[in-house]
């Protein structure tokens, strides 16, 4: 399968999205936190700043979140971001 070369746009929140939280996170560390909570209310074991092994050495995740299903780990990692301005371009 091909990917399309235009850059995917962000979701612009419209009337009709619920949000999950009524405030903007403080920092990045109380995003991590809402990240890992919203994986938790879904079923997921969670874990903030974990250290894991990829192929190429060990790196450290913002939130990890596993759960089994039907003798199925499913498995997200998520990096969370929140910037007060732009990130520039290196």
């Amino acid at each position: 399968m091909r990917q399309s070369s235009r850059a995917i746009e962000a979701i612009k929140p419209t009337e009709s999205m619920i949000p999950i939280y009524h405030d903007e996170p403080k920092d990045w560390k109380d995003l991590q936190v809402r990240v890992a909570k919203i994986f938790s209310d879904m079923g997921y074991n969670t874990e903030i700043e974990k250290n894991i092994t990829l192929v190429r050495g060990k790196s450290k995740v913002d939130v990890f979140a596993t759960r089994k299903f039907l003798n199925i780990t499913e498995t997200h990692i998520a990096e969370c971001k929140h910037w007060a301005t732009a990130v520039p371009k290196v």
